[in-house]
């Protein structure tokens, strides 16, 4: 199957739109999304982490996810991080907003991608 230039343009535009969709769904999200590297760097938050943490999305970006992990939390959740082969759903952990209060979270979700990062969703427990 040969493409004409025409076409080609018009599959990166449709390509192009997807991605910013994605992009704007994940940005809007109710729930905590966090993208990380296989060492644990924050590469992607969503803007509701502002309003749990007080920290802007570009303040946790490049910053290792426990860095923001209560001191109590910090080696199992560097434990339950470390263990790839099993994905722990409902774990458990506080993390640390900027007035330095325990923000309890309740980890769903865990999806590795091909590119050795990590995809997870958290909820505040009430």
């Amino acid at each position: 199957m040969s493409l004409n230039k025409e076409t080609f343009v018009w599959e990166v535009v449709e390509s192009m739109e997807v991605e910013d969709l994605l992009i704007k769904q994940f940005d809007n999200s109710n729930e905590l999304l966090m993208i990380i590297d296989g060492s644990g760097l924050i590469l992607r938050v969503n803007k509701i982490w502002y309003y749990v943490l007080g920290y802007k999305p570009e303040e946790m970006k490049g910053v290792e996810f426990w860095k923001f992990v209560s001191d109590e939390d910090v080696e199992r959740t560097k434990e339950a991080f470390n263990n790839k082969t099993h994905v722990q759903k409902d774990f458990n952990n506080c993390y640390v907003n900027k007035e330095g209060k325990r923000v309890p979270l309740t980890w769903d979700k865990r999806v590795t991608t091909n590119k050795n990062t990590i995809l997870a969703t958290a909820k505040i427990n009430d």
